[in-house]
């Protein structure tokens, strides 16, 4: 069998290392739910393919959902701890594993943080939109 990071590439055309790599993840996470070395290879392109869509679909999303809790910075003295939803659907911190869940409309960002299951009582549940860093060139 081909090594998988070369399957991705010849299946979906994208050579950016980087998005190869956020693609594998998707597999494994996502298409799969498992590891992917015993999956035949012709089922491997069906689910590169598939991966691919799922990862272009994430990143025309504009918006996260925030679960707002508390009031002040806490380093001021305040006690305001505010959540993103992650991928895994609980509100949290993000990490490279289990960033924040990107939706295409506020209103699906508002309804799937309103079914997260570890929601807190008197918490905000909002939809933030994401905004485009410029690049600045010197």
């Amino acid at each position: 069998m081909k090594d998988i990071k070369q399957l991705i590439r010849e299946a979906t055309g994208i050579a950016d290392a980087s998005r190869i790599e956020a693609i594998e993840r998707c597999m494994r996470a996502e298409v799969f739910v498992s590891t992917l070395e015993w999956i035949p290879e012709e089922r491997l392109v069906r689910g590169a393919t598939q991966a691919c869509a799922l990862v272009r679909e994430r990143d025309a999303a504009h918006f996260i959902c925030m679960e707002f809790k508390g009031k002040g910075d806490p380093f001021f003295g305040g006690n305001a701890d505010d959540r993103a939803l992650l991928t895994d659907g609980f509100f949290g911190h993000s990490d490279e594993r289990n960033p924040a869940a990107r939706y295409l409309t506020a209103r699906d960002a508002i309804a799937a943080g309103e079914r997260a299951p570890n929601r807190r009582s008197g918490a905000v549940v909002g939809a933030v939109p994401l905004q485009a860093i410029p690049v600045v060139r010197h």
